[in-house]
Order: structure tokens, then sequence, then C-alpha cells
């Protein structure tokens, strides 16, 4: 029950971040380790257009992103507040050349990606800090929790190991 409730106030908070765009990404996080370079990825989101194209692309170098994956959102609604959301999801691989090496103080990983989603038209999704689902809290106020969760950049960054 607390579950359900949980992901209902989670979707009304992105009901109000998703306003200017047509969707987001909730996993992966922006700083997220994600274990291995070699795994394959689940990214996954919402679009509030039925059937809208979702392309994920990864940094192989200054300016150059490559397309790991596309997908189209459902066509079924989950209607809140008014909103129908579609679910998107996409299993993708980052190809070797878009995982850059990283070393010194603070590295998360051995390896880094910058990863970006834009929907058919290609403007980007929104973005999260990793675990926003998990951390959500009803009880805290949208200013609080997007200031807090919320990532305002264009693209985000992973980590890894070997």
């Amino acid at each position: 029950m607390f579950a359900k409730l949980k992901f209902t106030l989670c979707l009304s908070v992105l009901s109000v971040v998703v306003a200017a765009s047509t969707g987001c990404m909730t996993s992966h996080g922006n700083g997220q380790h994600v274990g291995s370079k070699s795994k394959t990825q689940s990214f996954n989101g919402w679009t509030t257009v039925a059937n809208q194209d979702v392309e994920i692309y990864a940094l192989q170098s200054f300016n150059n992103w490559v397309k790991i994956g596309e997908t189209q959102a459902g066509s079924s609604a989950y209607n809140y507040w008014g909103v129908n959301w579609y679910f998107w999801y996409i299993s993708a691989k980052v190809p070797n050349s878009c995982w850059h090496a990283i070393s010194g103080p603070g590295a998360q990983g051995d390896y880094m990606a910058v990863i970006k989603v834009v929907d058919g038209n290609g403007n980007s999704l929104y973005y999260f800090e990793p675990g926003f689902y998990q951390w959500f809290d009803e009880y805290n106020d949208f200013g609080t929790m997007w200031s807090e969760k919320g990532v305002s950049t264009e693209a985000i960054t992973l980590f890894a190991d070997d």
C-alpha cells in the first residue's frame, strides 16, 4: 500500500518537473556507479506523449554522440492528476569507446561515461540523482525534493569499474 502511494506521489513530483519537457529519465541517476563497464545497462523513465520516440546517446569524444539505444514509450497511460504518463525502457551497452578512464582523489570508479536521453524531436529529458525513487518522501515539498535530487543538465555522468 505504501509503495503504491510512494509511486503515485513520485509521479506527481515528476509532473511538475516535466511540465516544460516531454519526459524524464528516472534510472540511471546522475553520478551513479553502475558496476562493470562491460555490463548492459537498463535505462527507464516516463514521457507525457504516447508512443514517444526515446533515444539514448553516449559521448564518445568532444561533441561526438553515439546512439546506443532507442525505444518508444508505451501506449497505455498511467493517469495521475489529469496527466497521462507513458513508461519507456531501454536496455543498452555503453561502448568501450565511450568509457573514459579517470583517476585521482574522489574518483567514483575507474571509468566515466556521459549519457543523454532525448525525445523524438531532439529535446533532452530531465534527470535525477541516483535513487530518486527510493529516496522519495511524500512529506518533503517539491522545492526541497527538486533542490536535493533534481539535475538541471542536458546529460548525466555514470561511473563504472573495469
